[in-house]
């Protein structure tokens, strides 16, 4: 299986299912960074709500991110496939 991770530079480029990476800058100030990795539900101009472990990494949680704070966006796609992994 040959798994490949490109930035994303559109919403319009993200399909609900895809397995993505999103690093935010925190709103705690631009030193900090938060990164959530999961599977995409919606996204719209406002947020992005996706699936993803919890911070103890024990069970799935669901995820709204404003989009204001995401920095960049990685999408995992399985060349083998053609689908998103």
């Amino acid at each position: 299986m040959t798994i490949v991770q490109y930035e994303v530079e559109d919403f319009e480029d993200l399909e609900i299912g895809d397995a993505l990476t999103i690093y935010t800058n925190s709103p705690f100030g631009l030193d900090y960074m938060h990164v959530f990795e999961g599977e995409l539900l919606s996204v719209n101009d406002k947020q992005l709500v996706m699936v993803c472990l919890n911070k103890t990494k024990t069970e799935l949680v669901e995820t709204k991110i404003p989009t204001h704070r995401i920095q960049q966006i990685n999408k995992q796609v399985n060349l083998d496939k053609g689908e998103t992994k």
